[in-house]
């Protein structure tokens, strides 16, 4: 007979039986489910195949936002010499070119306004800071020191 018997060619199941005491069970090796013929080398590439686009929108996602430098800055210095002004609060803010800001962010359109509202909460975070040094410098000192940047919260915030 030199052949396998009907046992452990290539491909085949082994399904084993087993008995805790009650009816038998039956258990099939690992691996050999339905599908058995994969190897996990198969099995690995498919779901990498399958995971595929969505590992490309992660990475073009993560690659394509990353910001090589800040489009403003709150304070004049270095590249960023031309001074701006938001619509709603008149905070001053810095950007290198006047001319190449208006083309990305031109007046009035949805990514300026949403832009200047991170320059405002970034200002009044600043001012927040500011204000809370100046309390402590007054507590301290115990005299009647000028409050400039909690002024200004109120004039701007109310």
């Amino acid at each position: 007979m030199g052949g396998m018997g009907g046992m452990g060619g290539m491909g085949a199941r082994r399904t084993y039986y087993y008995s805790t005491g009650g009816r038998a069970r039956q258990h099939r090796a690992r691996g050999q489910e339905a599908g058995g013929d994969q190897t996990p080398l198969q099995f690995n590439l498919a779901a990498l195949i399958q995971l595929a686009p969505i590992l490309f929108l992660i990475l073009f996602t993560v690659l394509g936002n990353s910001p090589s430098e800040p489009v403003y800055s709150l304070r004049a210095g270095g590249s960023y010499r031309t001074m701006e002004r938001t619509a709603n609060k008149d905070v001053d803010f810095y950007v290198k070119s006047h001319s190449a800001f208006m083309r990305e962010f031109p007046e009035g359109s949805y990514a300026r306004r949403k832009l200047e509202l991170g320059i405002e909460r970034e200002f009044r975070e600043y001012l927040e800071g500011e204000c809370w040094r100046e309390r402590l410098q007054q507590t301290a000192s115990g005299a009647d020191l000028p409050m400039n940047a909690c002024q200004r919260i109120k004039d701007l915030w109310g």
